[in-house]
């Protein structure tokens, strides 16, 4: 699997996880009507947006050094990362760990 595998099953698993356990509150209903609504200081219309920017704050936390580019588009939200080979490998080494333990 490769990293933009990765990132893309944690985006699709975390928005998963943040609907049903958001599920209820005002912010949650918003975003579900793609209504803007402001979170930690941000504002998000779309649950994809919001995940995507969670997303690559768990990666600046594995990966402080790296240079991340949060694209907030509605659905077609997006990260763009800069790594090399030891930061790729660090950053896969996570995720696959991650990903195994909650499957």
């Amino acid at each position: 699997m490769t990293t933009e595998d990765m990132i893309e099953e944690f985006i699709q698993l975390a928005m998963k996880a943040y609907k049903k356990n958001s599920k209820g509150s005002v912010e949650a209903r918003k975003l579900d009507r793609h209504e803007s609504v402001m979170i930690q200081g941000q504002e998000f219309s779309y649950w994809r947006e919001y995940v995507v920017y969670k997303m690559a704050e768990y990666i600046h936390k594995i990966i402080p050094d790296a240079k991340i580019e949060v694209l907030l588009d509605g659905n077609d939200s997006a990260i763009k990362i800069e790594l090399n080979n030891f930061e790729q490998q660090k950053l896969n080494r996570q995720m696959h760990l991650f990903l195994q333990k909650i499957n």
